[in-house]
This record gives structure tokens, C-alpha cells and sequence, in this order.
């Protein structure tokens, strides 16, 4: 479950919500005991120096071979796939260096966005439990918030844990709504270094503006509970910006697809009974 903070730079919602952001990073949040640090571009880890990604931008490439949703990632498609680094916690510490290792892979096809989440932390400390949908967050799980109209005014969060268990909402104008379930394909594995998550969203789930190239806000979230409730995100965040999606990254390079017309069909039953007693029949 995820709730965010409507784009304060197109309506502002106030400080109440801000108030119910930080709780939500309370609820997601989480800490491992065992060190599995990612590398840092650009910085020198020796020196202990971090940069944290700042409003980054990822180009997502096109793909034309097949892909199966089964937690390999042995298709030669995710070679190809944009990679996404750097991750940077977002609570407790804000901007910090996590303390596990996180790569989300990313490509697209005429028919759906796939990603995949590689997390390296102990095995024996990921905790996943073959659950009902949505009922996963007090696991360990990999996601991401997206804003296809990149204007902070809906975002859905499309997440899974370590066994594929699916777990999505959708949030605008303040509210979320955690009764939403999104149409897509996820499943998971636990790995000798972690685990990891594949996903293949459709885009005819997704409501988007009709544009020749999709320019799309995001950010991908690792909820990772231990001692704490430990939160990463691909961008920055801070907390004292009452505006979250303002500082998600950027996803380019979707070019030609289309929407989905979804038609919901709800079945129904109409019955009626009538009588009237026969005067004429004593025994009526």
C-alpha cells in the first residue's frame, strides 16, 4: 500500500497530507542487519561520500523478443534492458546510502512495460509469505510509483514480494484508493544473494495522454523491513518537500503505444412474483 502527497506544484493539498506522507513512510519502511551496500557512481565509498539521485532520468528502451514472466531474468532482453542505480534511503536516514544492494532493469514492447527488481541482502532475512493479493506489505517488496501524466495528480503503485505476490494501489486528490487492483503479470524468486522480481505491465491497465513519445514521472521503491521499517528510492527524496512526486525521476524513450478502453461488465438478476386469491375457490 502507498499513498502520496498530491503535486503541491499543481494542487497544493496542504500540510494535513504531508502529515499522512510521513506516516506512510512509518508504514513502509525497513532495515537489514547484514551489509550488502551498492556501488555509488561517481562517488568514492572509501571516503564515505554519497550523492543521492536527484530528479534522475531513465530512457527506456524498445524490445522485440519475448519475455516470460517467471523470476528468471534469463532472457537476453534484460542485457538490454535501462538499469536503474544508485538507490537512496528514504527512511529512517534521508538521502542516505542503503545498506543492501538495488538495481531495477526496465524495456517495453508494443504491448507492455516490463521491470525487474535485483536486491542484494541476507537470504535468511527477507521475509515473504505466499499471501492474498495485497496483503503483502509486511513483507519485504520491490515496486514502483508511477505518474503517467506527470502531473502529481494520480500515481499507481505496482509492487510485489519476494514469491510475486502482488500488492498495487492508486492514489489521487489526497486519497488512495487500496481496493484497486491493476491487470499485470509479476512473480519472484528468493537467490543466493537476495531475491528478485520480474513484472510485465500492460499498458492497456494504464491511463496515459495520447503523445507519439510517453514522458512519464516515477521512482522505484524498495520497502525492506528488519529492526526498522527501511524505505530506497531510484530518486531522492525529501522529507521536508510536502510535494513527493515532484521529486520523482523521469522515464523516456516510450514511443507509439496506446491506452487501454476497458469495458466492465456487471452481470444482474431481476426477478418479480405477483398473486391474487380466487374468490371463487374456497380452497384458495
Amino acid at each position: 500500500m502507498f499513498q502520496h502527497t498530491t503535486d503541491a506544484r499543481f494542487r497544493p493539498t496542504g500540510y494535513a497530507n504531508f502529515i499522512a506522507l510521513i506516516g506512510l513512510f512509518l508504514l513502509f519502511s525497513q532495515i537489514p542487519g547484514k551489509v550488502f551496500a551498492q556501488p555509488s557512481p561517481g562517488d568514492d565509498p572509501a571516503a564515505g561520500t554519497f550523492r543521492a539521485n536527484i530528479l534522475p532520468s531513465l530512457t527506456i528502451p524498445r524490445i522485440s523478443s519475448s519475455v516470460i514472466i517467471d523470476g528468471n531474468l534469463d532472457e537476453y532482453m534484460w542485457q538490454t534492458a535501462a538499469v536503474a542505480t544508485n538507490f537512496s534511503e528514504s527512511f529512517p536516514e534521508e538521502r542516505a546510502l542503503p545498506p543492501i544492494g538495488v538495481r531495477t532493469l526496465v524495456a517495453y514492447d508494443e504491448n507492455n512495460l516490463y521491470v525487474a527488481y535485483i536486491i542484494e541482502d541476507d537470504p535468511k532475512d527477507i521475509r515473504h509469505h505466499l499471501s492474498d493479493r495485497d496483503q503483502i506489505w509486511q513483507d519485504d517488496y520491490a515496486g514502483m510509483l508511477l505518474d503517467t501524466n506527470g502531473d502529481g495528480q494520480v500515481t499507481y503503485f505496482i509492487a510485489a514480494n519476494p514469491l510475486g505476490i502482488q500488492g498495487d494501489t492508486r492514489s489521487g486528490n489526497g486519497n488512495e484508493d487500496i481496493s484497486f487492483d491493476l491487470i499485470y503479470e509479476s512473480a519472484g524468486q528468493l537467490t543466493e544473494t537476495g531475491y528478485q522480481v520480474e513484472m510485465a505491465i500492460p499498458f492497456r491497465s494504464l491511463r496515459f495522454p495520447s503523445a507519439e513519445e510517453q514522458v512519464w514521472r516515477a521512482t522505484f521503491w524498495i520497502t525492506h523491513p528488519r529492526e526498522d521499517r527501511n524505505t530506497y528510492s531510484w530518486a531522492g527524496i525529501n522529507r521536508d518537500d510536502p510535494c513527493m512526486s515532484c521529486q520523482f525521476g523521469t522515464l523516456r524513450g516510450i514511443k507509439n503505444i496506446r491506452t487501454g478502453r476497458n469495458l466492465e461488465i456487471l452481470p444482474s438478476l431481476t426477478g418479480s412474483q405477483s398473486g391474487a386469491r380466487d374468490w371463487n375457490n374456497p380452497s384458495g
